[in-house]
């Protein structure tokens, strides 16, 4: 197995954890229980294939957990979310590096 693969079993065994007292700060701070969180994850990618605003790279159920935990798991606004942060400059490569080479090189042209 890959250190990639190693590293990404590990990214999705984060969040699959049966503590009872994990699970009950799960459900008061973010409305996830067992149910809502497969519900949710679902209605989240559907939303993001349907709708075609959000260009991610990545589609892994850990990964669109993180936009409906800190939405309070409602799917609208992971959407809104998700779909805002894969559409910043800063997820384009290219962008990216010529954003940094500005602020690091402010009087060469990029």
């Amino acid at each position: 197995m890959s250190f990639i693969e190693i590293a990404f079993q590990a990214e999705i065994c984060r969040h699959e954890i049966d503590d009872p007292e994990y699970e009950e700060y799960a459900r008061r701070n973010c409305n996830e229980t067992r149910e809502t969180r497969a519900k949710g994850i679902e209605e989240l990618r559907r939303m993001i294939y349907e709708r075609g605003e959000c260009h991610s790279r990545r589609m892994d159920d850990a990964y669109l957990l993180r936009f409906l935990r800190c939405r309070r798991f409602i799917p609208a606004l992971a959407h809104k979310l998700a779909s805002a942060i894969n559409s910043s400059p800063l997820t384009n490569g290219v962008q990216a590096d010529r954003t940094v080479l500005a602020l690091l090189l402010p009087d060469v042209q990029t």
